[in-house]
Order: C-alpha cells, then structure tokens, then sequence
C-alpha cells in the first residue's frame, strides 16, 4: 500500500527535527530541483542534497527552530506515480514559541510503496527564514 503524503511529511519533519541532512536527503529522487523565485538548483547526486539542506539547517539552527510540523493543505495526481502537494510548515522555537509559517510546494513520486520528491519550490520560506536571520 503507498505511504500517504501527510505519513511522508511526518517522516521528513522527524528528520528535520533530528537535524539529520542525510535522512531528509534520502527522500529525495535523483536529479532533483529546489527552487525558489531567485534560484533554481538542479542536485545530480544524494550528497549535493545533504549540503544544501546542511546550509538550510544552519539557518534553522541560527534562529532557534526546534520543531517543524507539516500540515498537506492540498494533493493533486498528476499521473499514475507522481502527484503534487502543497503543505503549510510550521517552525517552532522552545516551549512551542511559534516562529514562522510558510508554504512549500512538491513534485512527488511513488516508489515501490514509498514517495521521493522530484522538485521542491519554497514558496516564501527564503524570505521569512531572512527577516528572522
């Protein structure tokens, strides 16, 4: 049975929340894209995801973010494999102190019975990560 989006996004907030680059890295199908308005990064291999979600989490770390929890707004198939999700983030400070939201839209596929992102567009996360920072 293929793993629901709202069981994948509590999968890779758990990694988030671990700070574990590698695990969040390990969710993503090769090549992938994340992009943004100003950038838009193509990743050819597993290690080049670690190091720019390393850089992320460097962020998150710098403004005291503890806790990411996902909420799936919205899914839509697009194929048989592949559907689209957008997904509110909510990131939290100690003693649940709420620091920012913000949408993320993904390209998902279904592996076996597991899903992979294919591309990752922040939506406003860039920016609310720079007023905070």
């Amino acid at each position: 049975m293929p793993q629901s989006t709202q069981a994948f996004f509590d999968k890779y907030a758990k990694a988030y929340r671990a700070y574990d680059a590698n695990a969040v890295a390990e969710l993503y199908f090769i090549p992938a894209v994340i992009m943004s308005d100003d950038n838009k990064d193509v990743f050819t291999s597993t290690q080049d995801v670690v190091m720019y979600i390393e850089r992320l989490m460097e962020r998150l770390r710098k403004i005291g973010a503890v806790d990411f929890v996902p909420d799936v707004c919205q899914t839509m198939r697009l194929s048989d494999n592949i559907q689209f999700t957008n997904v509110k983030w909510n990131f939290y400070a100690e003693e649940n102190k709420r620091l920012f939201s913000c949408y993320v839209s993904y390209t998902l596929q279904s592996v076996g019975d597991d899903l992979k992102v294919i591309v990752t567009v922040m939506d406003d996360e860039e920016r609310e990560l720079a007023k905070l920072l």
